[in-house]
């Protein structure tokens, strides 16, 4: 198959912008369809967005503190759990 078949839209009467055209009433048709118990409101979005965000902090907190208990240990006790001090900052 070529990287751009041009016989791929011939069905369509109005070729390849007749295929858009019905690609768009098709998508528009598929949004009046969709019931709105199941559409995300505004609201929802900035929560979720909002959960997203304190996760992120949360998990960012958590590796940082990580990061700095595991820099307060002797080289030789780095040693013994199989980690350097090179190792520290790639420790997610």
């Amino acid at each position: 198959m070529a990287a751009f078949d041009t016989n791929r839209f011939s069905t369509s009467p109005a070729g390849f912008a007749g295929h858009i055209g019905q690609t768009f009433v098709s998508m528009t048709a598929f949004d009046a369809a969709t019931p709105a118990s199941t559409r995300v409101s505004l609201a929802d979005r900035i929560v979720n967005a909002k959960a997203r965000f304190v996760a992120a902090y949360a998990n960012w907190q958590d590796q940082r503190a990580t990061r700095a208990a595991l820099a307060a240990l002797s080289d030789r006790e780095l040693d013994d759990i199989g980690l350097c001090r090179g190792d520290l900052d790639g420790i997610r």
